[in-house]
């Protein structure tokens, strides 16, 4: 899946040979399998700038002094701005894959924009933020989840959920 995106400089061709190896160097990169290589593209060299966790899931662990270093990456040359693919191997990812849902991305079965969505897509969006940030950080206490919905329907949600299921039909 396209995951993000690049931009060359139209001067690469000028010089011979570098759109090319700038290319190969893309692709090399973003079709990594290698869980190490991929890592190694976005944080740096391994046991020097970060580790895996010794236990699983492996997660990344960022070494001092990097871990307080803002934008340490840009300093080493790391993270060429780019998505680096890094397959996920943890409880959530296996639950996951037994559901199919590690292929081909998760996509909204709705394919038009219906004129409700159209509508109150943004104050919907915002509103959903809005209230999933409360949840997360405690400012609302998750037995107001029910209420959150309630607000959502009300505020446009409900004739967004009626365009779709008619749309579906």
């Amino acid at each position: 899946m396209l995951m993000s995106f690049t931009a060359i400089g139209a001067d690469a061709v000028k010089e011979p040979g570098k759109l090319e190896m700038i290319l190969r160097i893309l692709d090399k990169v973003s079709a990594s399998p290698d869980a190490d290589q991929a890592a190694s593209m976005t944080y740096g060299v391994q046991n020097k700038h970060w580790v895996w966790t010794p236990t699983e899931p492996k997660n990344i662990v960022i070494m001092p002094p990097y871990d307080t270093m803002f934008g340490y990456q840009n300093i080493i040359g790391a993270n060429i701005g780019m998505t680096v693919p890094i397959k996920q191997t943890g409880e959530r990812e296996q639950w996951a894959a037994t559901l199919h849902l590690d292929q081909d991305g998760i996509y909204n079965a709705l394919e038009v924009a219906t004129p409700a969505l159209a509508k109150y897509s943004d104050s919907l969006i915002r509103l959903k933020n809005k209230a999933y940030i409360a949840f997360i950080t405690g400012e609302r206490p998750l037995t107001e989840f029910d209420e959150f919905v309630q607000e959502f329907m009300s505020a446009g949600g409900a004739e967004v959920v009626k365009e779709a299921n008619a749309w579906k039909q």
